[in-house]
Parts: structure tokens; sequence; C-alpha cells
């Protein structure tokens, strides 16, 4: 087989992830090329498998389906899809507020995108997706369910690991102080119960697992993400994730067992929010015993896996081309 993986290392937290499919290709002598450019060129003509990521894609697609239909195409998107309109309704609505600065948006977001990234998602063999929010989100536009695919990230648990002595009660965000990571209802959730919300900015990789180890909570009411990384390695950490049902993560958590999960529009989630930091809060040996779980959820499927699992992924997407044709 031969795969031209066009996945770059987009963040600090998703390079882990692209390493583990990297590492694993080139074990099998699969890999052909890495890329991160949406140019086509000779290397991708002779390849089996083209695994590229959404939005940054379209050339070289179009390409493909005129001058090379054999080629395999695996399109991985990490996000909802385009059209789903969460973040789009949460901008309309926070738009001359108090956060009116972060009502930015981005290329995964903007209206005037949806043509060509669904065009993406039509010439795709596959759209790869890591939970069963971002599969929703597909399935409520329409797209086949036999075209897609769900692998949920993982992360690495020995890099990420509890503290021998755990601190006392902190909440970290999820992510960067965005509408998108959910910071306005975490912010005011933590001003409720009158705790500190921490955000960890410009920390490297290697200095997360020493960051999130000072934290016990971790706060991921996401409007909409697809899994969220920081997230993942928050409970690797052993912290207690409270996430949202518009984000991935919740794909790991059982409510009330190993982290909570909340709806961002029923009720007063706010309240919902405080009061269950507030719980936490009281009672520290029942936060450990849920942070414990909710690491024993995410360590189950160590990184190594994500990699032969994608890989695994090829070979059946092109065994069941090869029946089509027999057939």
């Amino acid at each position: 087989m031969r795969v031209v993986y066009s996945i770059g290392r987009y963040h600090r937290q998703a390079k882990p992830i692209c390493d583990a499919v990297i590492d694993e290709l080139r074990r099998r002598g699969w890999l052909t090329q890495c890329r991160f450019f949406d140019e086509p060129d000779e290397a991708i003509a002779d390849c089996d498998v083209f695994h590229c990521h959404s939005v940054l894609s379209l050339r070289t697609l179009r390409y493909l389906r005129a001058h090379r239909r054999g080629v395999c195409i695996v399109l991985q998107r990490d996000s909802a899809h385009i059209a789903c309109e969460d973040l789009r309704d949460e901008l309309r609505r926070r738009r001359g507020g108090p956060f009116d600065a972060l009502c930015t948006e981005g290329l995964n977001q903007r209206a005037d995108c949806i043509p060509d990234q669904c065009e993406e998602y039509g010439l795709a063999d596959c759209v790869l997706v890591p939970s069963s929010y971002a599969a929703a989100s597909f399935a409520a536009q329409g797209f086949p369910a036999a075209r897609m695919r769900i692998l949920p990230f993982s992360v690495d648990s020995a890099m990420f690991q509890p503290p021998e002595q755990r601190p006392g009660f902190r909440v970290v965000l999820g992510g960067g102080a965005t509408l998108t990571k959910g910071y306005p209802y975490a912010l005011a959730a933590c001003e409720r119960i009158g705790e500190p919300l921490d955000v960890i900015r410009d920390v490297s990789y290697e200095e997360m697992p020493a960051a999130l180890a000072l934290r016990t909570v971790c706060l991921s009411p996401s409007v909409t993400d697809g899994m969220n990384h920081q997230t993942l390695a928050a409970m690797a950490t052993g912290l207690v994730p409270i996430a949202s049902t518009t984000t991935g993560c919740r794909d790991y958590i059982r409510h009330a067992d190993n982290g909570f999960v909340v709806d961002l529009h029923r009720g007063d989630v706010i309240a919902e929010i405080a009061g269950i930091l507030d719980r936490l809060r009281r009672d520290p040996e029942g936060m450990r015993a849920i942070g414990d779980r909710a690491r024993i959820a995410v360590s189950a499927r160590p990184e190594p896996d994500y990699g032969r699992d994608v890989c695994e992924l090829y070979r059946a997407l092109l065994d069941g081309r090869r029946r089509d044709v027999a057939a």
C-alpha cells in the first residue's frame, strides 16, 4: 500500500496524533510522502490512499477525481460539519455584548466557506471524524453514514499522569479563552461560586503535564468541538471533566461517574455547572475518585492505537473497493 499523508501538526496537542499515524505508516512501509499543502504533484500520482485535512485540500481533491480516480481519498474533519449552526448562533447572540471581542470566525466556521468545504466532503471516499458529535452534525446535513468513520483521538497517559499529591481545588478551561471553547459559560460559572478560572497560555506541549497537574477540574463547555485534546490530557492527569453535549469528549464521559455532561441549551446551564463545581469543591475525596475514573476512561486507548486504527481503516476501505469491483 502507498499512502500520502497530508495532515499537518496543526497545533501542539495534535502533533502526537499525527506522529502516531506517521510512525505506524513507516513501520508498515506504506508512507510515500508527508505533506501539508494543497498542491497536486507527482508524488500523489501513484498512491493508493490520500489522507488529507478538511479546509486545506480542495485543489488536490479536484485533481485526483479528474485524473486519478482510483486513489482512495480519506478526508479528516476534526470539527463539526461546516454547515452546523452551533457556533454561528452563539456569535449572533454574543455580538455587541461583553464578549464581542471574541466574536470572530475562522475558516472552519465562516458561512462563505460552506460551498468549498461541502465540495471537499463530496469528493472524499470517506470522511473521518473523532466523535459521535461530529458524525451527528454530518448526519444532520444529510451526509451518507456509509461514508463516515469515527476514530476517537487518544492521549499519552504515560506523559500525562496525576501528581502524587493532588492540589487544592482549581479549575482550568479546556482550551483557549474563545467562544468555541465555551469561555463565557466557564467564566460565569466560576464567578458564581467565587473561584478563579485558569486559562493555560503560552505553554509548550512538553510543559502541559506540569501545568495540568496544578488543577483538579477541567471545564469544557464548548459550543462546538469535534474532540478537545486538552480535555483528554486533563482527564489523563486525573482532572474531573465537565463537558458540553456539543464536544466530542462526551464520548469518554459517563455522567456523574467519571465526569459530567451538560447541555448548553437546556435550563440554566451556568447554575448547573456552578452547582457541580461547588459539590466537587466540598468533596475532595469524591472529586479525586471521579478524576481517577476519568483517567481510566482515556488511558484504555493509548496513542499508538490511533495510528494502527487509521492504517486498518485504509486497509478496510481498499478491501471494500476491491469487493465492489469484483462484484
